[in-house]
């Protein structure tokens, strides 16, 4: 029982290398027993140090390059919206990766979505330190800037018609990205920035008072 194994692991004395052992050994897991992993990894809180870090990093790496993410989704997305922010500050990378390349498929579940949406924008610093790249592609490998293309994603889904507005928990956590005085989301404003016209013929009012003005001289 994987499960059991978990909570049972432990690290002997004088085995430097037993930690990159048991780490490998759970990845071949969780690509062979995803399903399983995931109801496994609940028992895994709170964090406690690396090992458990590890643990949940590595199965959202393996369920982000699954085929069945939708099903993937279904039972894993309550458990992630729940963590505590703490969590989300430590795995927001790998939480927001997981998130984009499952609204691809499935779009279920949408208060999930949302909440997990709100917390990672929530976080106070970027997740991305990459240098050397142009200004879009640090903005779309940074976590605020995953969430917009995920809230994009959710969106598009319902085919908005023109003019009909921005609807539900989107225009508030669209909102929320537009406020200048919040740095760490300057990614995610260069994302949201890029869907400008999109925006506009789904919501011009709002375009106008919230986003328009982050093309202005004098906000930059």
């Amino acid at each position: 029982d994987i499960r059991d194994w978990l909570m049972k692991v432990h690290h002997p004395e004088n085995d430097p290398l037993w930690e990159i052992r048991f780490l490998n050994q759970w990845r071949e897991i969780c690509l062979r027993y995803p399903l399983k992993s995931i109801i496994a990894v609940k028992v895994i809180s709170p964090l406690k140090g690396e090992r458990e870090l590890h643990i949940w990093r590595s199965l959202f790496q393996v369920v982000s390059n699954r085929i069945s993410l939708t099903r993937l989704w279904k039972l894993f997305s309550k458990t992630v919206a729940q963590l505590p922010i703490e969590y989300m500050e430590v795995l927001s990378n790998e939480i927001s990766w997981w998130m984009y390349e499952t609204s691809q498929k499935t779009h279920e579940n949408q208060d999930d979505y949302f909440l997990i949406s709100a917390k990672l924008l929530s976080l106070k610093n970027s997740s991305t330190q990459e240098k050397g790249m142009d200004l879009f592609t640090r903005a779309i490998n940074d976590s605020s800037g995953r969430v917009v293309l995920t809230l994009m994603n959710i969106l598009f889904s319902e085919s908005p018609q023109a003019g009909q507005g921005l609807q539900g928990q989107l225009k508030p956590l669209f909102t929320d990205i537009c406020d200048r005085t919040r740095e760490e989301l300057r990614p995610a404003r260069t994302v949201l920035a890029s869907r400008l016209i999109s925006l506009f013929r789904i919501d011009q009012q709002w375009t106008q008072e919230n986003l328009l003005p982050l093309f202005s001289w004098k906000n930059i």
